[in-house]
């Protein structure tokens, strides 16, 4: 129906283009029958018949172009050769009759002559009139209808001939005009396939060209075009490659690209509106896309420039992959975008909620969508270059097995990844130690993993080499940091001072509140479940308290403290191992206790301390 409606409404705009203009359709039909015509020429040279190549195809483009800026005209164009049609059919009736085959023949040879130059009006209006459809599926469908019926009207010319083998003809003024459009119909053919072969050629650029008339830029450009100041602007530009209407369309090219440029932030906004997403991830995302929109916007413009530039035939030049690489690049790093954004949003979405995730896990698998979005932009670039991927994917099935034996430390690394996350020895920002190497956990890589030292030096450890060793983790614990020291107290301390000190530091202990103790009490996924391991040491929880008479020692009597703060933090457990010294020392002063340190005690004999007194009276 809406087909039907804008065939109408161009028809009834004959009057206005149709009747008084020249008709470009018959222009180039005439200018390419006389290029075959001088290509029929036996005498002419190789170099001429490459000459008149290049000028057919100039010829061809050239026209294309003007049909693409100029639907409106070529939709309002009268069919011509009506009246001869008919009359011509007339003839050849009235002429089977009396039995004049010769005329017949010539009369028959202007029919199909006429016939096919309406049925390239017919192909030319057609496509024309496929870039008004909604789909490109509906475009493609359309357009093959076109081309396949015009080709089913072209006859076989031999077949033809062979129809009139055995006439006789006396008049000399017939027999040349049989010749005449003999040749006429068979230049028309050549006409006709060559321009169904141009058409299916550049099929991907027709449909790109439809974003003209969904914005009217073609009915406003042609519009333009039509009036005096152009046609006397156009010679002035004709130099340069550009014409009135070429030159508006591009300025409101120009203007689309940046309205859209400023328009695109809010319509963003409207969006993630409607998924009520909050103010701040609204705006992260806004920063991480704007760049990347922006440029797609303007890339997108270039390249509908460089078509009105250029014209229908240039998507095929090193220009036109230029800006399919361009597409697929940008659109490529835009998915890669996303899928980084919306982890970061889940991932802060789910620390909010105090929800229990393994970062690592999100992360690699981060990294393996984004290899496989890398990937296919990769191989569709090869594709846009011609590159056949069923050979170089038969290539990797017949190397598979040299590419296996040449990455089997990558792909040995890569199962120590997926030991380390199944086993969950560790995560992120865990502090571990894994033969001489110690400190916190940046990432887990499909390779390897990277730990910052405490010196703060960054250390990448293969994966398999952590697979293959012990694992210390300081972080899997949630209650517990050991402190453990000995007081040594001196030797000439009252024994009953040392135990009731040691009484007293033992409840000192069990009654602080950042000491562990068997009163402490921690939360478990699951409260009720079945003793199969201890949840304590399953958790990392300590609570065991201890003070003791230890040991006699060289110069003290030592008491062993052995206890646990409740934090796992090194500055909390700093600051707990500090607040109990101080108060050991206090209870220790209480006590009349005090602190021993290494010493040694002389004992010198009674008879030896009396010579050497009287030594010293004899020498005075």
């Amino acid at each position: 129906m809406k087909k039907a409606l804008i065939t109408l409404l161009f028809l009834l705009l004959n009057a206005l283009y149709g009747a008084n203009g020249d008709n470009p359709i018959s222009q180039y039909i005439a200018w390419q029958s006389s290029v075959y015509a001088k290509m029929k020429d036996l005498n002419a040279s190789e170099v001429k018949l490459k000459s008149f190549q290049n000028e057919l195809e100039e010829n061809q483009k050239s026209f294309f172009n003007t049909v693409m800026n100029e639907r409106e005209r070529i939709l309002s164009l009268p069919i011509p050769h009506q009246g001869e049609i008919k009359s011509l059919r007339g003839a050849i009736k009235k002429n089977r009759k009396i039995n004049r085959l010769d005329q017949v023949h010539r009369d028959s040879l202007k029919l199909k002559y006429y016939q096919l130059v309406e049925n390239f009006f017919e192909l030319i209006r057609g496509t024309v009139l496929s870039t008004y459809m909604a789909t490109k599926q509906q475009f493609n469908e359309e357009l093959d209808r076109i081309t396949l019926e015009n080709k089913n009207t072209i006859m076989n010319e031999e077949d033809f001939a062979k129809l009139y083998e055995n006439v006789l003809y006396d008049d000399e003024e017939i027999l040349a005009d049989i010749n005449k459009y003999n040749d006429k119909l068979n230049y028309l053919i050549a006409i006709n396939n060559d321009m169904r072969k141009y058409i299916l050629t550049y099929q991907d650029t027709l449909y790109k060209s439809k974003i003209y008339t969904t914005f009217g830029l073609d009915s406003i450009g042609f519009s333009i075009g039509q009036s005096q100041f152009a046609k006397k602007l156009d010679p002035k530009l004709e130099h340069i490659g550009l014409n009135t209407t070429k030159l508006v369309m591009i300025g409101l090219i120009v203007f689309w690209v940046l309205l859209l440029s400023t328009l695109y932030y809010w319509v963003i906004h409207l969006v993630l509106k409607y998924f009520k997403l909050g103010t701040d991830d609204t705006s992260y995302i806004i920063k991480e896309f704007q760049n990347t929109i922006r440029l797609l916007i303007i890339v997108f413009g270039i390249d509908m420039i460089s078509d009105i530039m250029l014209g229908v035939g240039a998507n095929v030049d090193e220009s036109r992959k230029f800006f399919i690489v361009t597409y697929i690049v940008l659109v490529t790093y835009l998915v890669h975008k996303i899928i980084y954004t919306v982890s970061v949003i889940k991932i802060n979405s789910f620390s909010q909620r105090e929800r229990t995730y393994r970062t690592e896990i999100i992360n690699l698998l981060v990294k393996l969508i984004n290899f496989v979005v890398f990937l296919i932009g990769v191989l569709l670039i090869l594709k846009t270059y011609g590159v056949e991927l069923t050979a170089i994917l038969s290539g990797l099935g017949i190397g598979s097995l040299a590419i296996a034996f040449a990455a089997r430390d990558t792909l040995a690394n890569f199962l120590g990844s997926l030991s380390i996350l199944l086993d969950n020895p560790f995560s992120q920002g865990d502090w571990i130690k894994v033969g001489n190497d110690e400190g916190t956990v940046v990432e887990i890589g499909i390779r390897s993993t990277t730990i910052r030292t405490f010196d703060n030096a960054l250390i990448s450890v293969p994966n398999l080499t952590i697979a293959n060793n012990s694992v210390t983790n300081w972080s899997k614990r949630i209650i517990g940091r050991r402190i453990k020291m000995y007081l040594g107290v001196t030797y000439n301390s009252n024994f009953d001072d040392i135990k009731k000190a040691i009484e007293e530091i033992k409840e000192m202990l069990f009654e602080h509140p950042d000491i562990a103790s068997s009163k402490t009490q921690f939360k478990t996924h699951k409260e009720k479940s079945l003793r199969l391991i201890s949840k304590e040491d399953a958790r990392g929880v300590k609570t065991t308290l201890l003070v003791y008479l230890d040991s006699f020692g060289d110069s003290s009597i030592n008491i062993m403290v052995y206890c646990f703060s409740r934090s796992v933090h090194w500055i909390d457990y700093l600051e707990v191992k500090q607040d109990i010294m101080f108060k050991i020392a206090d209870i220790f002063k209480n006590n009349n206790l005090e602190f021993a340190f290494p010493s040694v005690s002389l004992y010198v004999p009674q008879d030896s301390q009396s010579n050497t007194m009287d030594e010293e009276q004899n020498e005075q």
